[in-house]
């Protein structure tokens, strides 16, 4: 922790404001000009000149043990999946198996890469899902828990156990997600749509529900990410938690078979989901690649009613999900990335919808995340300052990141069109090409 000025910056708002950070947290944020300027180093101050700031990028929803993997498998000689193949995800573990990729050793050294992009990009914390399947013992873990310790005070890192094979035919992967639990995964996991049954699927959501709450953990289960309309275990888990009155954060993530419910469903739905405070995560370009594959023509666009969601108060998410994998071979963990492309995708083009995208990708995923963000006196004196003059051109262009402040602690900055991040003490510059 350390101080730092930022003085003639631009919020969302338009206002320009100097932000005065003392000990790692924001001291306090003053009208243009109006900063003590003096009382800082010159190496503890930047002058924005009217540059748009805004609090660090979460990433709620993402895959590090997977994370650029693509290269490798495409020069080991394994097959990208047929169309018919797509979201089978344990196909995909197996094929790291076999490459030799998931030994904690590897995970760290492949993986560091991946957080540098976020943090290029001004995301200082990351949740990311892995398989605790029991077939894997608890390496995945291992090598993600000892990631955690490389980016301590840089990245954080929330882990989400999430089990792969089913939870009701064998006791075996049961006591593999307490496993991971116990040696530090920070969030319950779940895949109820997978199990054979629906009655296998709710015993799934029931499980998940209860390891939850004894372990008083958040809940984030992928969940209904299906074209099936009688895929509906969302429902099943927003009544569990009503049932239990179940006092933890709950996420639903991808719901993307809402959008093929009946309409009178999808609104007892809505229903349900605001009044137990369930949120829900879309990741657009991942569920547009994996959604709509059996479909002919017209073809399903493949993600949750995010508008309607928004509509009934239930905080909504945007996550960025697979990258450079086996199953989806693009991406830069740029947030904007995906905000842009759920603009599109989510028919949110109008000029009043640019807060509103905003807001789903600083303010709902930090509070998915449980964090305390905003740029306001006594909060984390972390920012982000885009090459941009406001939010609309920010992302119109997805404009680059000049600098990264994490508690008063430069992180990322950019000079003549290179990025650098600084994970310790030394500055390194940021390759985001893939070598195929």
């Amino acid at each position: 922790m350390t101080d730092f000025i930022l003085t003639n910056a631009v919020l969302r708002n338009g206002d320009a404001i100097d932000i005065e950070i003392r000990d790692g947290q924001i001291d306090q944020i003053v009208s243009r000009g109006e900063g003590d300027i003096d009382a800082f180093d010159t190496s503890q101050r930047f002058h924005a000149d009217g540059r748009l700031v805004t609090p660090p990028f979460a990433e709620p929803h993402t895959y590090l043990v997977t994370a650029n993997t693509f290269s490798g498998l495409l020069r080991d000689g394994y097959e990208m999946p047929r169309p018919d193949r797509f979201g089978v995800g344990w196909e995909m573990y197996d094929d790291l198996e076999e490459a030799g990729m998931l030994e904690p050793k590897s995970i760290v050294e492949r993986t560091s890469s991946q957080l540098n992009w976020f943090l290029a990009h001004g995301v200082t914390t990351v949740r990311t899902h892995v398989d605790t399947s029991s077939r894997h013992g608890n390496k995945l873990v291992e090598g993600l828990l000892e990631l955690c310790r490389v980016y301590e005070g840089v990245v954080d890192v929330q882990i989400v156990g999430l089990p792969l094979d089913s939870l009701v035919r064998s006791n075996a992967e049961v006591e593999a997600l307490c496993n991971a639990l116990d040696a530090g995964v920070d969030v319950v996991g779940g895949i109820p749509h997978k199990e054979a049954t629906r009655e296998d699927g709710v015993e799934h959501v029931k499980t998940i529900v209860d390891l939850a709450d004894s372990y008083d953990r958040p809940l984030d289960p992928h969940i209904d990410e299906s074209d099936d309309s009688y895929s509906r275990f969302t429902g099943v888990l927003a009544s569990e938690v009503e049932k239990r009155s179940l006092d933890t954060q709950v996420t639903a993530s991808h719901l993307t078979a809402m959008h093929t419910y009946p309409n009178a469903y999808a609104d007892k739905l809505r229903g349900l989901l605001a009044r137990n405070d369930i949120s829900v995560i879309t990741n657009p370009t991942t569920n547009a690649e994996l959604q709509g594959r059996r479909d002919d023509y017209p073809r399903r666009r493949g993600h949750t009613r995010v508008d309607e969601l928004l509509e009934a108060g239930i905080t909504v998410g945007i996550g960025q999900d697979n990258m450079v994998d086996k199953y989806h071979p693009y991406g830069d963990c740029d947030p904007l990335g995906e905000v842009l492309f759920l603009a599109h995708f989510g028919h949110l083009t109008s000029w009043y919808d640019v807060p509103t995208l905003w807001e789903m990708v600083i303010e709902n995923n930090a509070s998915i995340l449980g964090l305390n963000s905003g740029l306001k006196p006594g909060n984390e004196g972390s920012f982000v300052l885009f090459d941009a003059p406001d939010s609309y051109n920010a992302l119109r262009t997805r404009a680059p990141r000049r600098l990264v402040v994490r508690e008063g602690r430069p992180v990322t900055r950019r000079e003549l069109g290179t990025v650098y991040v600084r994970t310790n003490e030394q500055w390194e510059s940021v390759d985001f090409a893939v070598s195929v």
